[in-house]
């Protein structure tokens, strides 16, 4: 008859000694001879074994915390911000052109006629533009985390003037780039940039409707416990904002309207976060609203 005495570094026989166990089952399975499991074997270390399971749950929690989803609300948010510029710029610009004195070189009716089909046409013109932004975000607590990013977009819009009611559509791209820190983690991204958007405006009533997407491809480096390493993580994300607003006009002069516009927001987020998998930690993808 033959007895075999069981491996003091097996997880059977450490799992006696230790809290979470289904970590210590997943890091024999990753390392079997890790030291602090061989350790725990062979010199009864068991606490340091415990501590140090302790501290690869810690790492494991950071990256949980900080997903490619810190950045994407950001870029998002920033994006919308854009376009609510944009619809402000266009709309004083217009009507800056509105006020502005005409002077005709001509009473014939044609070429009255044609003048005021002119300045009609170039009120509802396509106009293109340009932006261009930064940003930076710190956070502080437990969970501290910096974010700087930069980003250029291009837009394309064009405005209708129906009677006394305002429309206006516009779609905008750009790109651009973030850097996001957090203790032992660091992201390197490239963004890309879609954004649709929409305006009218009758009466008292102002409607306003802004898509925002972004896709970002991160380069993300970890030095946890159980050492460096680096792995893609990318993320898809979409903002829907859509606002309505009523005019309450408070002064009117020949020369400038005072009124007040309270607002009401309906908002919609998505984040579809990439699988992030390096040499000692993962994270599966996931879908978030």
């Amino acid at each position: 008859m033959k007895f075999t005495k069981e491996d003091p570094s097996s997880y059977n026989e450490l799992s006696k000694y230790i809290d979470d166990d289904k970590l210590l089952e997943i890091l024999i399975q990753h390392n079997p001879k890790n030291d602090f499991v061989q350790m725990a074997g062979s010199a009864n270390q068991h606490k340091e074994l415990d501590t140090y399971l302790g501290v690869i749950n810690k790492d494991m929690e950071h990256i949980a915390k900080n997903t490619e989803m810190n950045i994407s609300e950001k870029v998002l948010l920033a994006n919308d911000q854009s376009i609510n510029t944009r619809i402000a710029q266009a709309r004083y610009a217009q009507s800056r052109f509105a006020l502005s004195p005409i002077k005709l070189a001509s009473n014939d009716e044609k070429d009255v006629a044609l003048a005021l089909g002119a300045i009609k046409s170039m009120r509802e013109k396509n106009s293109a533009w340009l932006s261009m932004g930064a940003g930076a975000f710190m956070q502080g607590g437990d969970n501290k985390a910096n974010l700087s990013f930069y980003s250029t977009n291009v837009g394309y819009d064009r405005l209708f003037n129906i009677g006394d009611d305002e429309l206006i559509f516009g779609v905008m791209a750009g790109f651009g780039g973030s850097n996001y820190s957090a203790s032992s983690l660091s992201d390197n991204a490239m963004v890309m940039n879609l954004g649709l958007y929409g305006l009218y405006q009758t009466g008292k009533h102002e409607i306003q409707s802004n898509l925002s997407v972004s896709s970002i491809s991160g380069d993300r480096s970890v030095q946890g416990i159980l050492g460096g390493e680096k792995a893609k993580a990318d993320s898809l994300g979409l903002l829907s904002h859509s606002y309505y607003k009523y005019r309450f006009l408070l002064k009117e002069t020949d020369s400038f309207e005072s009124m007040l516009k309270p607002v009401g927001l309906f908002s919609i987020g998505y984040n579809g976060i990439g699988e992030y998998r390096g040499t000692n930690y993962a994270q599966q993808a996931f879908n978030a609203f």
